[in-house]
């Protein structure tokens, strides 16, 4: 038991005297601050982009057609519904350092099915009261947008603007075959089976004012969100009926 006790006390004044010989420890130096790179809206002075989606969509369109005067009473009401859209589009933008962006987009597609109500009403239009239904087949649309802003709000990860732009949509339907549902005589009292009896275009020229935000928190990723107001819009609807001789 002794002779243990003193092993201990021998080997911790060894321990003692090695370690007053030992030079003071290095100073370390402060560990680096981590510093936050700059986005690439402050890397470049001018970056564009381009990409390309899908779109799938669906809706109805109706119009009611009026006397010459306005006053005569209501003639017509043509009601597509039902209608779906497919289309591609294309879209970009350019952005400068000093916060200038133009953005843009365009896309075309097809309308391939829906249902049009056709509907006369007497006394001006028919007599009787006339309601046919026809398919609709080989529709279409078009659109393009572009926007000019400036981003008032700058940081290395987000930007917020404001912006002016301008809209054109076009939407085109086929009414094909007619059949009558109302019991009028005269108008597709034998159904049509098959052929294009009414054709509709639709234009829409819009002004959009709004504001366009975007969020990068690391490279290759990207949120963006824009809300537009549209103080101005125009809408040119153009129908042509084939089997008419007034068209």
């Amino acid at each position: 038991m002794r002779i243990t006790i003193a092993g201990l006390i021998c080997l911790c004044v060894a321990q003692a005297a090695s370690a007053a010989e030992l030079p003071p420890p290095p100073v370390l130096a402060p560990a680096p601050i981590p510093v936050q790179q700059p986005s690439r809206y402050l890397q470049q002075g001018l970056f564009f982009e381009f990409g390309a989606r899908y779109w799938y969509s669906s809706g109805h369109f109706s119009k009611d057609i009026f006397g010459v005067d306005q006053v005569s009473g209501l003639l017509s009401r043509l009601t597509y519904n039902g209608l779906t859209g497919h289309a591609a589009e294309l879209f970009g933008s350019a952005k400068q350092i000093d916060g200038w962006f133009v953005n843009w987009n365009a896309g075309l597609g097809k309308i391939p099915n829906g249902t049009l109500t056709d509907e006369d009403f007497p006394p001006f239009a028919a007599v009787p009261f006339s309601s046919t239904t026809s398919s609709q087949g080989e529709g279409s649309l078009g659109y393009a947008t572009l926007d000019v802003g400036y981003n008032f709000i700058n940081s290395n990860t987000w930007t917020v603007g404001g912006f002016a732009g301008f809209n054109f949509f076009r939407e085109s339907v086929n009414a094909l075959g007619c059949v009558q549902t109302a019991g009028n005589p005269d108008i597709c009292a034998l159904s049509i089976p098959a052929g294009v009896v009414i054709t509709e275009r639709a234009d829409w020229w819009s002004a959009r004012l709004g504001i366009s935000a975007d969020w990068i928190p690391f490279n290759r990723f990207k949120l963006s969100g824009n809300a537009a107001w549209v103080p101005f819009t125009r809408l040119e609807a153009i129908d042509t009926h084939t089997l008419r001789f007034d068209r």
